[in-house]
């Protein structure tokens, strides 16, 4: 429990490798079960205590998990049941009534202590009848854990011949009712829900709680390189609601203004690495690359094309001193479209983040994409396993708490009040190095927006600059601001605001012209006088 944790974060740290991370995996389990026999336990034991450590830095639809399932579900489950099986004497079954007897009495008492835990829950809770058979069903089959502590009773002497191929009576026995009844009170549940469907379009209201106030989710991912591709993509699949994984699809684009074969050679790349990456969590991504004006364009046209709902992109990482802390482009592609916008810089992988921080600004929840991006955090941190703290005003946390209780997600949601822009400034000595820092910002023309925003990358490039930072502009309303442009937009952008230094060189300019004027002006009137 003390060691297994800092030792996985650091590797997960410095190895990104999935083949690299699920060896590390494979020596821990190991070695657990090596030290669990050495004081006397089963070495079954020390792995599955190893799993339970191990699995809060392994997220559900990563690549690492896919490849351990697979592994386990293929190779060790397999053996185990094989061997298990190899170890029962089938003659004994039918040479005594005492094998029967006990797998009946163990039958019997197994089915009947689960029904009534399902029962006694069903009225703690006041739940209904399908609800009851919902979980006796789910929780009355008995598999790998039952044949595991029989094992080891078997070989401590604890239990005979009698109890083990009981057992095996006793699972066929449960695993049977237990898939009957989940059949029927599954259909019966999806005949309730087609019910409650009919009689709200005729009330007009629907019954049926939605998974927040969207449909469908289309994401974009911009790759631009091989390198920063993987943990973009990573990124993007834990962001992913897991109640619409039927209708998330996935996009990776590359946009380049080059037809150079290195730039070919380069996009290509980039795009094959995304795939690559989302086919180990067994996630599926469409590769789009593109040959456009300028990136801008190709984004915006893309987004378009093919109706995204939320971008994922890399931080800009500054250039020169005069270049801004989001770059032009960003900021060129804000005012270009109105979906959501999510920034990410992570320096260490998300699957080792402790903590996910949420800055939110006053008045978000009246924000058009105010439930996407909260389900979308609420997705992340119940893949990651991690608690969620929100620092928002006291106004917004009852919306924020009510979206994670609809959608369900089961994560640790904690609330800390921000009720002034000073207090950001708080957070710069709060957050730790392995804690991922999100920053809801907004758009000019959105409903939370303040001048104080202006200061925002200012405050993120002077306080949080070894920070893990998100930071997600929200979907919302509005007109776009068409991006077009007639020069090399690499060099040039037309629609960003100027920076500071040239509004003070124009500033200066403009006194001269005015000097030049004046001056000029008194010489004509002393011409005159004469």
């Amino acid at each position: 429990v003390y060691s297994y944790p800092r030792l996985t974060r650091w590797f997960f740290k410095k190895y990104n490798d999935n083949i690299t991370q699920f060896i590390y995996v494979l020596a821990m389990v190991f070695l657990a079960s090596v030290s669990a026999k050495m004081i006397g336990l089963e070495s079954v034991l020390g792995a599955f205590y190893a799993g339970l450590v191990l699995n809060r830095y392994i997220p559900n639809t990563s690549g690492l998990m896919n490849r351990i399932e697979f592994v386990g579900n293929a190779i060790f489950i397999p053996y185990f049941l094989i061997g298990v099986g190899m170890l029962i004497n089938v003659k004994v079954l039918f040479a005594s009534w005492t094998t029967l007897y006990v797998a009946t009495v163990m039958s019997v008492v197994a089915t009947l202590c689960k029904w009534v835990a399902a029962w006694i829950t069903q009225r703690v809770y006041k739940m209904d009848k399908i609800d009851r058979s919902i979980m006796f069903g789910l929780s009355n089959a008995q598999a790998a854990a039952t044949l595991a502590a029989v094992m080891i009773g078997f070989k401590l002497g604890i239990f005979n011949e009698d109890v083990l191929n009981g057992t095996i009576v006793m699972i066929l026995f449960t695993c049977t009712v237990s898939s009957i009844v989940t059949e029927r009170a599954a259909q019966r549940i999806k005949l309730n829900l087609l019910t409650e469907t009919a009689n709200s379009d005729k009330t007009g209201m629907s019954k049926i709680p939605m998974p927040g106030n969207y449909k469908k989710n289309r994401t974009l991912i911009t790759v631009s390189n091989p390198v920063t591709a993987p943990a973009l993509v990573d990124f993007a699949v834990l962001m992913q609601p897991p109640f619409k994984k039927k209708d998330s699809e996935l996009f990776a684009l590359h946009v380049r203004n080059d037809n150079s074969a290195g730039s070919r050679a380069i996009g290509r790349n980039s795009l094959d690495v995304a795939i690559s990456t989302a086919a180990s969590a067994d996630v599926k991504v469409t590769a789009i690359e593109r040959y456009d004006l300028n990136v801008v364009t190709g984004l915006v046209n893309t987004i378009e094309e093919r109706d995204i709902t939320d971008v994922i992109m890399g931080m800009h990482r500054k250039t020169n001193v005069i270049d801004s802390f989001f770059g032009a482009k960003i900021e060129q592609l804000l005012k270009a479209t109105n979906k959501m916008i999510v920034i990410n810089r992570c320096f260490i992988p998300v699957s080792t983040v402790t903590r996910i921080v949420v800055y939110v600004p006053e008045k978000a929840q009246f924000e058009t994409g105010f439930a996407r991006w909260v389900c979308s955090i609420g997705s992340l941190a119940s893949q990651i396993g991690c608690r969620a703290i929100f620092c928002c005003h006291p106004d917004t946390w009852p919306y924020i708490r009510q979206i994670l209780r609809n959608n369900k997600f089961d994560i640790r949601a904690e609330k800390r009040e921000m009720n002034d822009w000073d207090d950001f400034l708080l957070l710069a000595n709060r957050i730790l190095d392995d804690d991922l820092f999100i920053v809801v910002s907004a758009r000019r023309t959105s409903v939370s927006f303040n001048s104080q925003m202006d200061e925002l990358p200012g405050f993120l490039q002077r306080y949080f600059a070894r920070n893990n930072l998100v930071v997600l502009y929200p979907g919302q309303f509005g007109n776009e601001v068409p991006v077009t442009s007639t020069i090399d937009p690499l060099s040039n952008d037309i629609t960003a605001p100027p920076s500071e230094l040239w509004i003070r060189i124009a500033s200066v300019y403009r006194r001269i012209i005015l000097f030049r004027k004046r001056f000029t002006q008194r010489k004509r009137t002393k011409k005159i006088d004469l």
